[in-house]
């Protein structure tokens, strides 16, 4: 069922009083994704295309989303990466922005780098000291604590070696709407959804997959194949 929502967004910290649509797309291990339709009469006014909104791109935008009659609010910083002009006839039209989590700075571009006998937090907390922290707000507090002896980043973008160092000592990494998460989350509470009251959809599933592996490897040396 819809939920009643009391929205307030904001651009580069001035509210945006008019908007058509919004819509959020948060996935743990990616970047979170972002998209809000307004009136083109709001942004830019009558006199023509893009003369505020072109200067939005690179911006900060940010979003507080309560629930009316619920506890608990949404909060989400990001930054705009484009924006849109939509046109059609009677209608002014609207401005389409669309942007990301702060995280998208992560993905400018592949590096190689190696560390030796460092923690998995040492490593995080070196890759991200390169990014502007007031958009990050890292919090790197990984449960995994052992010294790692050598690792390598090649040929990869800060988040994707990210993602894979955490992925490989099942360590969390998302961003919560402030700030940049490694580790477990901060709120440990659990929350109780009630389908037809806070959830409208769910699916459940069920699927078969092989599970008998057997590996191969062949000694040139002695000619004998050996199976596992």
């Amino acid at each position: 069922m819809a939920q009643l929502t009391e929205p307030m967004f904001s651009i580069n910290g001035s509210p945006l009083m008019q908007f058509t649509s919004f819509s959020l797309i948060q996935n743990i291990f990616a970047h979170h994704q972002f998209t809000l339709v307004c009136p083109a009469e709001s942004i830019d006014g009558r006199s023509g295309m893009f003369t505020a909104s072109k200067e939005m791109i690179g911006g900060s935008f940010g979003a507080r989303i309560s629930g009316v009659g619920l506890s608990g609010t949404v909060l989400f910083n990001g930054i705009i990466t484009g924006v849109e002009t939509a046109r059609f006839t009677g209608h002014h039209g609207d401005v389409i922005i669309t942007g990301y989590s702060p995280t998208i700075v992560l993905d400018s571009g592949p590096h190689c780098k190696s560390w030796e006998k460092k923690a998995l937090k040492n490593i995080a907390q070196d890759v991200l000291k390169f990014f502007p922290q007031n958009l990050l707000e890292p919090q790197v507090q990984p449960l995994y604590g052992e010294t790692l002896a050598y690792t390598v980043q090649y040929k990869e973008t800060a988040w994707e070696f990210l993602h894979r160092l955490t992925g490989t000592y099942g360590e969390w990494l998302f961003w919560d709407g402030r700030s940049l998460v490694v580790g477990p989350p901060r709120d440990q509470k659990k929350t109780e959804l009630v389908y037809g009251r806070h959830l409208s959809r769910f699916n459940v599933a069920l699927e078969a997959r092989a599970t008998e592996q057997q590996l191969l490897a062949w000694d040139y040396l002695n000619s004998q194949v050996y199976s596992s």
